[in-house]
């Protein structure tokens, strides 16, 4: 007969989440947990989107495993939050996405063996955390990335889903479960040998109702999200990036046909033109690539391919005139424009 997971079979005091050691132990737990997402953290792949690897949750689902689903998600917000307020360079984004990680995973895993305490129910629950977390986090990041990261698509993001998030989203969970099912055991001894560790009662059946309000919660929101960004309706309507320019040619008050080549750069953050000495091309490395040009010529190079402007480049007293067309191939958007001294940067599908 399977031995239990846990080997702390002894009926005792039912364990809640109010009772004062187990309070303890989620504290402290909820402690360990942030400053190993503070200072354990190091980067998984090399990639266009920094993806950083901590092993919090580690700490998260043992404490689910101890208490249960819902501590786990109550860790799970509590170190999002600290993480939030202390170390955070991500904003309230950040926030949300620590926490669905951390719900899709850790409760997950928690929810699974708290209906079947045994080392076989524990590691089936980190195999579906894993899956779980995976395919959660690939969702988010296909809604959340294109809208708060300016220039990249969401076609852009689809193909990094495959080959970049999905790898490391299994790399975390497989790194975390191997990590819990040899830590589990000796910290739990740890807490009973000092004492620390509640009785639970093992016979003590978990009521599913919190843990399935809150999955249901964030599987409604997350198709809530989905629908809205597929739609392109509400946060996810397309909005134009603004820079400051000056629009020259054609009626320049309103519809130029060049615009300043370096403001419009410095605004966008983009390093100005470099020349190829090689090809005498002048460079530009834009969201999508590199693209050359030559003064005069209505004749660009975008990562080596030659395409023909409706109008040449300008230079004119030391200043570089661009085509607004150029913009468009340079960054990868749907469309570009000038408006009352600025160039409006619009991509219907970001």
């Amino acid at each position: 007969m399977e031995k239990n997971f846990e080997n702390h079979q002894k009926k005792g005091r039912k364990n809640n989440l109010f009772d004062v050691k187990t309070l303890v132990i989620l504290a402290m737990l909820t402690a360990i947990a942030f400053l190993l997402a503070a200072f354990v953290r190091f980067p998984v792949l090399p990639g266009p989107v920094p993806l950083r690897f901590d092993p919090k949750d580690v700490v998260i689902v043992i404490g689910g495993y101890m208490f249960g689903p819902l501590a786990a998600f109550i860790v799970t917000v509590v170190v999002s939050l600290l993480q939030f307020f202390i170390t955070s360079t991500t904003g309230w984004i950040g926030l949300v996405m620590n926490i669905i990680s951390g719900t899709a995973f850790a409760v997950t895993a928690a929810f699974i063996y708290s209906k079947r305490r045994t080392l076989n129910g524990a590691v089936i629950g980190l195999v579906v955390a894993t899956i779980a977390m995976t395919a959660v986090m690939m969702l988010w990041n296909l809604i959340m990335v294109p809208l708060f990261t300016p220039g990249v698509t969401r076609e852009f993001v689809m193909g990094l889903l495959i080959p970049f998030f999905m790898p490391f989203n299994l790399f975390s969970g497989i790194v975390n479960s191997t990590l819990i099912m040899l830590l589990y055991k000796p910290l739990v001894g740890a807490l009973k040998a000092s004492n620390l560790m509640p009785s639970p009662d093992a016979n003590k059946k978990v009521n599913p109702t919190g843990v399935v309000v809150i999955l249901s919660f964030f599987a409604l929101i997350s198709a809530g999200l989905w629908t809205m960004s597929m739609q392109e309706i509400g946060p996810f309507a397309p909005s134009p990036l603004v820079v400051q320019g000056e629009g020259v040619g054609g009626n320049h008050r309103s519809f130029p046909t060049h615009v300043t080549l370096n403001p419009v750069l410095d605004g966008l953050g983009l390093p100005r033109p470099a020349t190829d000495a090689q090809t005498g091309l002048r460079n530009i490395e834009g969201f999508i690539g590199t693209a050359g040009f030559r003064f005069g010529s209505n004749r660009v190079y975008l990562n080596g391919e030659p395409i023909t402007l409706s109008q040449p480049v300008m230079r004119v007293d030391g200043v570089t005139y661009m085509p607004i067309e150029f913009f468009i191939l340079l960054l990868g958007v749907d469309n570009a424009y000038y408006e009352d001294g600025q160039i409006m940067i619009y991509n219907n599908t970001n």
